[in-house]
């Protein structure tokens, strides 16, 4: 029954895609053989040229979209690279909290190895859910300002408080530990891979202290890739493991480091 369901969906698309090809390939043989009748020798070889161009199209259109996609996937782990973040030297707050999901090994890590407590459990899931409520506001005024429900007047965007500290209500500093769509810096609503992000928000700061996302390429959805999800994670780029995260990010923070 599944497998029926699934011919169903894609045999259409690639009845399709099989037609889209060969309207290329029939437009291209004719320029082909107009060529072979041809007795102009600059005639037959613009014909000719012509011809492999048409019928080659398809896929250079394809190889041409994905040296984009590279080009965009290498500007944007450059301008996360060269991003100002903060060291931990000095100023390693008391307290952290997690924000998704963080398994308890992890959580147990950070504790042990780090020197660093937690709130009671109650503090913790406010601040967790406050924090993400901020993420999901900030994201949605800094991508989708001003659109409005359709067929009324209400914004899709949560009221965004002036201040990240105004949204938590804390009185000390918090290193916080958020993923996937917890995250400050994603681009799009779409997670695709890894997304890890250290920030250090204080009474009066919110500082960028460590970041990691998976290197994603753009595939958007088109007649030879119909059910693509237009982002999929690079599979030839090297990933960072959440405990290495965790690590590099406290990699400046050794004078509190458990012996």
């Amino acid at each position: 029954m599944d497998n029926w369901a699934f011919w169903i969906l894609v045999f259409p698309m690639l009845v399709i895609a099989i037609l889209y090809y060969l309207g290329f390939l029939t437009v291209g043989l004719s320029f082909v053989f107009s060529a072979f009748k041809s007795r102009n020798l600059v005639g037959k070889f613009i014909l000719l040229v012509t011809g492999i161009g048409v019928i080659s199209l398809p896929l250079l259109a394809i190889k041409f979209q994905d040296h984009q996609a590279d080009r965009k996937a290498d500007k944007r782990q450059e301008y996360l690279a060269n991003l100002e973040k903060v060291s931990l030297n000095s100023r390693l707050p008391r307290k952290f909290v997690t924000v998704g999901r963080f398994s308890k090994p992890d959580i147990d890590f950070i504790k042990r190895q780090y020197r660093i407590g937690q709130y009671t459990q109650t503090e913790t899931d406010r601040l967790a859910r406050a924090y993400r409520l901020y993420r999901k506001a900030q994201f949605c005024h800094t991508h989708s300002s001003g659109k409005t429900l359709p067929g009324t007047q209400l914004t899709i965007c949560r009221d965004l408080p002036d201040s990240i500290q105004a949204a938590l209500q804390i009185k000390e500093p918090i290193l916080f530990f958020a993923e996937g769509s917890n995250t400050s810096l994603r681009t799009s609503n779409k997670i695709v891979g890894n997304m890890y992000e250290v920030r250090l928000v204080t009474r009066s700061d919110d500082l960028l202290v460590a970041y990691y996302e998976d290197r994603t390429l753009e595939r958007p959805a088109g007649i030879t890739n119909p059910f693509s999800s237009s982002l999929k994670r690079d599979p030839d780029a090297e990933r960072l493991s959440k405990r290495d995260f965790i690590q590099n990010a406290f990699k400046t923070a050794n004078h509190r480091l458990a012996k």
